[in-house]
């Protein structure tokens, strides 16, 4: 009985980090797609953005990570993401 207590504490504790993982970076996500719709992104924070986007974009380990059980949420947004950066950089001259 206690192994199965113990089983519903990790499962339990595993869903609540899949959530609390989940919107923290779905709202960061946005906040970065409203800060450049605005143009209150400066060249290096648009860089930035745009590097870790394409670094973790199709990186399966880093969306379980962020994401949980909802990890394939996160290649939906990171794809979202990069198209929107993208054409930015490029008119910016940042991209090589």
């Amino acid at each position: 009985m206690e192994f199965l207590y113990w089983v519903f504490v990790i499962v339990a504790g595993s869903i609540l980090y899949s959530f609390l993982g989940r919107s923290k970076n779905r709202r960061q996500m946005e906040k970065d797609r409203q800060n450049l719709r605005k143009g209150n992104l400066n060249d290096r924070q648009l860089k930035e953005i745009f590097r870790k986007l394409d670094t973790y974009k199709n990186s399966t380990a880093y969306a379980v990570a962020a994401y949980g059980f909802f990890y394939k949420q996160f290649f939906d947004q990171a794809q979202e993401n990069y198209e929107l950066f993208k054409p930015e950089m490029k008119k910016r001259g940042l991209l090589l």
